[in-house]
This record gives C-alpha cells, structure tokens and sequence, in this order.
C-alpha cells in the first residue's frame, strides 16, 4: 500500500475517535439532564400521588412531561448531527434534513447577504423528524405511530397546550382520564426511546467493528 494511502487511513482513524470523544461528551450532558428531569418528575408524580385531587400538581407533572419530552428530541437531534459525518454505513441526509436538525433557516437579507435565522418546530412533528433521523443510524427502527400510545400523546399535547396557553379557567382543570392519557403517552415516549437506543446500539457496535478492522488492516501494513 503506498505511503498516501496508509496516511488517509491513519487520517480516518483519528476523525472517527475523535467524533467518538465528541459524541461520548455530548451523551454524558444527555445523561445529566435526562437524570435531572427524572428527579423532578419522580418527585412531582410522588406529590401528586400524596394530594391526587390537587390541580396544581396535575398542570405540573403535564408541564414537566413535555420539557422533558421536547428536551430529548433536541438532544436526538443533536446527537444525529453528530454521528452523520462518521457513518459507515452510508445513511444519506438531504441539506433540508441538516437545516432543520440544526433547528436553522437561511435567507437573504436587502443587500443579497445571506442570514441564518432559528426556527421553531411544532412539538408533533418535531418528534417524528427527530426519531426518523436517529433511525438513519439505527438498525431496524421505526416509531410506532399508529397505536394508542400515539393517539394518547396527540391528546396529552393538547392538553398541555391547553393549561400553558389557559384562556380560561377551565382550561387549568385536569381530569383523572386527561391524567391517564398523559401518563400513557408519557410511557409511549419512553417505550420509543428505548427501542431507539436499542437500535443505535447495534448500529455503534457495527461501526466499532469497522473501525477496528480499519486499525487492524493498518497494523499490519
């Protein structure tokens, strides 16, 4: 093997650990903040549990659900960013698609400059834009979106909307079927997370492979 060769595979080796540095930090930050939101809703569902019939409680445990809802699909997000550029496996993201896992938009401004500019995702089809980039990285994964789980989380935004933005007092009121639908589509998402993680699983123990067999074939040179 020629000298140029064995110094562009040396080259692939040390991007691939180092997006592997990187992505190993950025799943630590996930770790702690999805450790945090846990907490808080640990101790929310037990002060709900202590005074069920407490309203405030209620509004609380839907609010905190959907933070941390929105949250991990942010850091889904940011974690695909992340892994597009170290496939091996030759998962293909349209520019649109890198455009909005970033969560930016571009356009020109009066003098033919180009601006970049943030963009808001409604929270339903952020979700799905988020765990169908993840599934590129992914073996075998697809979310589920036509059972109950789905149909509960649709309803449990609603009700989140409608305790966020109350236009009346009713509208701070949560039922014990509005709380079940909440806790179903609360336990959908988590379910959904898991398979997912399962799936990239696979899909970094397959990339492992490969990056050892590149660092073998170059030991032996």
């Amino acid at each position: 093997m020629s000298t140029k060769k064995i110094l562009k595979k040396a080259e692939s080796i040390k991007i691939i650990k180092s997006k592997k540095d990187k992505i190993n930090n950025i799943l630590e930050e996930s770790k702690k903040i999805r450790d945090s939101f846990s907490e808080e809703i640990i101790e929310v569902r037990k002060k709900y549990k202590e005074e069920p019939n407490k309203q405030y409680w209620r509004r609380i445990y839907i609010r905190t659900v959907f933070a941390f809802i929105e949250s991990e699909c942010f850091r889904l997000k940011q974690n695909t960013l992340n892994r597009i550029n170290e496939s091996l496996l030759g998962s293909q993201f349209s520019p649109g698609e890198i455009s909005l896992l970033k969560e930016k938009t571009f356009n020109l401004n009066n003098k033919g400059e180009i601006e970049e500019k943030d963009i808001y995702l409604k929270t339903e089809k952020n979700l799905r834009f988020a765990f169908n980039s993840a599934a590129k990285l992914s073996f075998d994964f697809k979310l589920n979106v036509s059972g109950v789980g789905w149909e509960s989380f649709k309803k449990a935004l609603k009700i989140r909307h409608q305790v966020t933005h109350s236009k009346k007092f009713s509208d701070l009121i949560i039922s014990d079927k509005e709380m079940n639908i909440a806790k179903k589509a609360f336990n959908w998402f988590i379910n959904s997370l898991n398979m997912l993680f399962d799936a990239q699983a696979k899909y970094s123990k397959e990339l492992a492979k490969k990056l050892n067999q590149l660092k073998k074939e170059i030991e032996e040179l």
